[in-house]
C-alpha cells in the first residue's frame, strides 16, 4: 500500500493511474463524464459518482483470487463488487476527472453481517475495509459507498448519503436502534492499492473459503 507523507501538500500520487486504479481506461473516462454531465461543480460531480457507485454497482461479497478482478475497469464492466472494489472504482472515476482521490482504510465491526458471511471472515470484525476519499475545497472527505440502497434497507440501515462536503459513514445504529457499523482502527488514506496488498489482506479469507468448499 502506498501513501504520501503529507497528503495535504502533495496530491500528485492521488491523481495518477496505477495497475488497479486505471483512470486512463476509455470506459472509466466515458462513464465518469456521462455520470457527471449535469453537475455544476466538483462537489456535484463527486455526489453523482458516489450515487452511481453506491447503487449502480451493487454490493457483492465475492473475494476473487484473480487480481484483475480488482481493477476498476473490470469492476465497472462486471457491475458489482465489495467494499474495496467499489472504493477502487470510485477513486478511479474521480481521478479520471482530475479530482484527487484515494482509499481510506479501516477495521470495522459489522453487527448486521449475516452468519454465513461471518463464518467466511471468522467473525464480524472486517479488516482493511476500504472507502473512497476525495480532496474537495481544501480538505479530504470520505464517503462509504459499500452498500447499495436496497441492501442497506434490507440490513435495517439508513443508506449512506454524501453531501460532497462532509464525511459520510455507515450508521452506528440500525433503523430500529440496534448496533450497526462500528469503525475502529483507521489506517489513513492510501494513494494506491496493489495486488500484493489484496493478497496480504484477503488471502486468509480465500483460504478459509477454499477449505469450506472442499
Amino acid at each position: 500500500m502506498s501513501t504520501v507523507p503529507d497528503i495535504e501538500k502533495d496530491h500528485s500520487a492521488f491523481l495518477t493511474a496505477t495497475e488497479l486504479i486505471d483512470a486512463d481506461h476509455h470506459l472509466i473516462r466515458e462513464t465518469a463524464e456521462r455520470m457527471t454531465a449535469g453537475s455544476r461543480d466538483d462537489g456535484g460531480r463527486v455526489q453523482a459518482l458516489f450515487t452511481f457507485v453506491r447503487d449502480a454497482v451493487p454490493y457483492s461479497l465475492h473475494i476473487s483470487r484473480r487480481m484483475e478482478a480488482y481493477r476498476a475497469s473490470a469492476v465497472l464492466e462486471r457491475g458489482r463488487g465489495f467494499c474495496t472494489q467499489k472504493a477502487i472504482l470510485f477513486t478511479t472515476l474521480a481521478r479520471s476527472l482530475s479530482l484527487p482521490a484515494g482509499i481510506a482504510l479501516y477495521d470495522i465491526v459489522d453487527h448486521t453481517l449475516p452468519d454465513a458471511a461471518a463464518d467466511l471472515f471468522g467473525g464480524r470484525r472486517l479488516r482493511r475495509h476500504g472507502i473512497p476519499a476525495v480532496h474537495l475545497s481544501g480538505a479530504w472527505v470520505q464517503a462509504d459507498c459499500t452498500l447499495h440502497r436496497e441492501l442497506a434497507l434490507e440490513k435495517d440501515l439508513e443508506p449512506v448519503v454524501f453531501s460532497g462536503r462532509t464525511d459520510a459513514f455507515m450508521p452506528a445504529l440500525t433503523r430500529s436502534g440496534g448496533p450497526g457499523i462500528t469503525y475502529e482502527r483507521y489506517y489513513g488514506i492510501a494513494a494506491d492499492i496493489t495486488p500484493e496488498d489484496i493478497h496480504a489482506w484477503y488471502g486468509r479469507h480465500l483460504q478459509r473459503k477454499m477449505q469450506k468448499n472442499k
